[in-house]
C-alpha cells in the first residue's frame, strides 16, 4: 500500500506524518504534521465533550 503524504516541506518535498525534520533539506516540519499535535487536538476535543455533556445532564 503506497504511504500518503499530506504535508509539505517549505523546500517542496512531501513530508511523512508524525516526522519532526524534513528528509531533504532537514529543516523541522510544522506542529500540524506532528502526531503529538492531534493526539492533544482529540484529547481537547474529547474532554470539551464530556464537559458540554455534563454540563446539559
Amino acid at each position: 500500500m503506497p504511504e500518503i503524504r499530506f504535508f509539505e516541506c517549505s523546500c517542496g518535498h512531501k513530508l511523512r506524518f508524525g516526522s519532526v525534520r524534513c528528509g531533504w533539506c532537514y529543516e523541522r516540519t510544522t506542529l500540524v504534521n506532528r502526531r503529538e499535535f492531534w493526539l492533544a487536538s482529540g484529547l481537547g476535543l474529547g474532554v470539551s465533550a464530556f464537559a458540554l455533556f455534563a454540563a446539559l445532564n
